[in-house]
């Protein structure tokens, strides 16, 4: 059984693909920023580490005491809106298994039931389309019952015409 595509929303997916590329720089920034507080993953480790530095209680004067302004504040605005993992080491593109990822999220498929069904449909055109030209002709639609049924008497006279 395929997993079969039943629709794929090209332009969402698209969407946040260029949303992440135009975040790049700040991601660049955000990760450069982070440098200044290696060892120190979430906005409260850094604070923590910046207060125990100088004692101060307000982080943003802890942080300006120690040169670290532009850097804090980096992360204060991007720690919770980036995530770096995204991107490749040096910036410049998405990694691709977060692209293949990012992709899949944008993907509708067919459940396993409607798969068994479009196998069996496909079974019987597969069969169907195997039937001479004659035969495939004889086969008409009742569409007040939505069912399919072979008309015999123009299949007989459409072998006739043949010479079968």
């Amino acid at each position: 059984m395929s997993n079969r595509i039943k629709f794929y929303n090209s332009a969402e997916h698209s969407k946040k693909i260029d949303i992440l590329i135009n975040q790049k720089d700040a991601a660049k920034k955000l990760s450069e920023a982070k440098i200044a507080f290696a060892g120190y993953e979430t906005l409260e480790e850094i604070e923590e580490y910046l207060n125990s530095k100088t004692r101060f209680i307000n982080t943003r004067l802890s942080a300006e005491a120690m040169g670290l302004e532009d850097q804090y504040n980096t992360i204060c605005k991007y720690i919770n809106e980036i995530d770096l993992t995204v991107y490749l080491e040096d910036f410049s593109d998405l990694t691709p298994a977060y692209k293949e990822e990012l992709k899949e999220r944008y993907i509708t498929y067919f459940t396993d039931s409607e798969n068994k069904e479009i196998d069996k449909i496909e079974k019987i055109l597969k069969s169907l389309n195997a039937l001479s030209l004659s035969s495939r002709k004889a086969l008409q639609m009742n569409f007040h019952h939505f069912e399919w049924s072979l008309n015999l008497s123009r299949w007989n006279t459409l072998k006739q015409m043949q010479g079968h």
